[in-house]
């Protein structure tokens, strides 16, 4: 029975991207609060969370691209 190593490359980046979508996700909230109370039209609501969206994303893959130049080898406690 083979046993795979962990691999704590896709470990960290599974959970820098689960905050980093965490994050958009809360921003969103706040972008909806703002068109539900009359400071954003459905126009700037939709560009605004276009670009959130997009950020997030960005972030993400850069953080992967980074992830992935090293051999990273994490403690248990």
């Amino acid at each position: 029975m083979d046993i795979k190593a962990p691999n704590h490359n896709e470990f960290l980046n599974f959970q820098i991207s689960r905050h980093i979508i965490q994050q958009a996700k809360d921003c969103l909230v706040i972008l909806e609060e703002f068109k539900d109370d009359g400071f954003l039209n459905e126009e700037g609501y939709s560009r605004l969370r276009k670009r959130i969206l997009s950020s997030s994303n960005d972030k993400i893959r850069d953080m992967k691209a980074i992830i992935d130049q090293f051999d990273i080898e994490l403690r248990k406690n």
